[in-house]
């Protein structure tokens, strides 16, 4: 699961991974990270929940996706 963190600090955009990411959740999560890409510069903070358990089914091919399409742009 990918949870959008609320509160962050102006030009700073948070999310917090727990369980297991499948690609579903990456596919869902694709819009907010395309609306960041229009932005220019990016400022990630990734917190890793205790109970992450990597990625689930579709999950590595949707990250690798996600991360080469940006590439792309």
């Amino acid at each position: 699961m990918i949870d959008v963190l609320p509160d962050m600090p102006k030009g700073v955009f948070g999310i917090q991974v727990s369980g297991r990411v499948r690609g579903d959740d990456l596919r869902e999560f694709r819009p907010t990270m395309d609306a960041l890409l229009e932005t220019g510069e990016i400022r990630i903070v990734e917190v890793i929940s205790s109970d992450y358990e990597g990625f689930g089914p579709g999950g590595l091919v949707e990250d690798l996706n996600l991360g080469f399409g940006s590439l792309l742009r």
